[in-house]
Order: C-alpha cells, then sequence, then structure tokens
C-alpha cells in the first residue's frame, strides 16, 4: 500500500469518528463518552497532519533524514 493509500485511509477512519460522534451527541450520549471519541478524532487528525508536514519537508526542502524532520515536526506541533 503507498503512502497516499494511507493516508486516505486514515482520513476514512477518522471520517468514520466524526460520524459517531455526531450520531452519540444525536442520541444525546454520556458527555464523557464524546470527550473520548473527540480526542479519538483529534489523534487521529493529528496524525495525518505530521505524515503530510513531514512528507511536505522531505519533498520541498530536500532533507535526507526523515527521522530529523520527524523530530522536527513532532516538536513544532507540541509546541502549539
Amino acid at each position: 500500500m503507498n503512502d497516499k493509500q494511507k493516508l486516505l485511509n486514515r482520513l476514512a477512519r477518522a471520517e468514520g469518528q466524526v460520524r459517531g460522534v455526531r450520531k452519540m451527541i444525536e442520541e444525546e450520549m454520556v458527555c464523557a463518552d464524546v470527550l473520548s471519541q473527540l480526542t479519538a478524532v483529534n489523534s487521529s487528525i493529528q496524525k495525518v497532519i505530521r505524515i503530510v508536514a513531514v512528507q511536505n519537508l522531505m519533498d520541498c526542502m530536500d532533507v535526507g533524514d526523515e527521522k530529523k524532520v520527524q523530530d522536527a515536526v513532532d516538536l513544532l506541533l507540541k509546541t502549539r
């Protein structure tokens, strides 16, 4: 499976999670459960952001050390 397909799969999973949260809210589920699912959605999206940011930096800046780029992106995202 290529990187593009992996990203699309992650986004589809996040999309499904959002639909699940919407249904939970419509059914007036317990707030703690809704928040738990929203945290999972946020985590899924953050992973996609990291992957896209790393790939973009690797492509645009022609940096050969992917681990260093990943560490830099992680550090930037943690400080926001």
